[in-house]
Parts: C-alpha cells; structure tokens; sequence
C-alpha cells in the first residue's frame, strides 16, 4: 500500500508539471478542500475501493523530522504550525468513498477472544475486515499556505498494521487552477 501511495505522488507530479499558469484569487476553504483531494487521490489504486481516513485535520504539529521538502517556503510553514486543526470536509471527491474513522471508533471495534488471544495486532485484524480494500488509516495536518496562495504544505501519515506506516510531508504549487505535488520528504517509518 505504501509503494501505491509512493506511485501514485510520482505519477501525479509528472503528470502534472506543465499545468497552465492562470490562477483564480486564492480560497482557503476551497483551496484546503482541493489540496485534500489531491493528497487523497495518490492513494486510489485499482486495489484500493474505499479510503479509511481521520475525521478531524489536526494541527501543525512538530514532527520526528525537520527534514523539510527544499522549496518549502518560511510564510508557509508559519501558517502550517500556526493551524489549529479542523474537521475534514464532508465533500471530497477522489474516486473512491472516503470513509470517516477517527481515533474513538478504533476502540469500539469489535476484538475477538481469537484475535485478542493470537494476533500481535487485533485492532488492525478488525479494522482490516471492517474496511476490506482500504489504504489502511490515514490521517492528515490541516494546511498551510504561503501568503500568495500558491504554496501548500502538510504532513501525511498512512498506518496499515502495528508495526507498518509511514509519514511524509507533502508540498504542492498551485498552477492554475489545479493543486499538484512538487516534493514529499519521508519524516517517519515503521
């Protein structure tokens, strides 16, 4: 799953690197709705038929890793550590149903005495026949966003068992009318 995210990011930076230049005036609801559907579309396979992610955006937090993408700008990253979090919106659009699963419903899945007697990970058993075809978990920063509005910075973290996930920050440009991802850096690994 992590391969299919990682993919999916270079096929759509590819893809998209001769986007038109024309820009609409920037939206910051609008803007985090689309830098959102961007991010979210990197993890639709032909494997994957729903996407299981947090409902709440959380703040910018202080990451394990300093290691910023190149081109991230100062303006931005002061507006991504100085987000407060909000809820995901409710009309993402990625080709998939998006699935909200936040971190209360992880206790109310139901653990059989077999799982709970033979698995090292019986949350993840039960989240896996729960949401069978899921990229497994993830779980997204709310965005930062440079003053101009063409840059977009946020910190990605896909969980797929105990023991298995992986961060990323994510930055994007705007071209055009159009979010595309220009660079990730991998900020933490299990």
């Amino acid at each position: 799953r992590t391969t299919a995210f990682l993919a999916g990011l270079a096929l759509l930076f590819g893809a998209c690197r001769s986007s038109p230049t024309a820009t609409r005036p920037f939206d910051r609801s609008a803007d985090r709705r689309a830098v959102l559907e961007t991010v979210l579309a990197t993890f639709v396979t032909s494997e994957v038929t729903q996407l299981v992610v947090n409902p709440r955006l959380s703040p910018g937090l202080e990451e394990t890793s300093k290691n910023y993408p190149a081109n991230v700008r100062r303006d931005t990253l002061v507006d991504f550590y100085g987000r407060l979090g909000v809820a995901l919106p409710v009309d993402l659009r990625v080709g998939v149903p998006i699935v909200r699963f936040g971190e209360a419903d992880w206790d109310a899945l139901p653990v059989s005495a077999e799982d709970a007697s033979g698995s090292v990970q019986p949350r993840w058993d039960a989240f896996d026949r729960k949401f069978p075809g899921a990229a497994g978990h993830i779980t997204l920063s709310d965005i930062g966003f440079s003053q101009d509005g063409r840059q977009a910075f946020l910190h990605v973290w896909q969980g797929e068992a105990s023991l298995s996930g992986e961060g990323h920050y994510v930055l994007l440009a705007r071209r055009g009318d159009r979010w595309v991802i220009v660079d990730r850096v991998v900020t933490a690994m299990a």
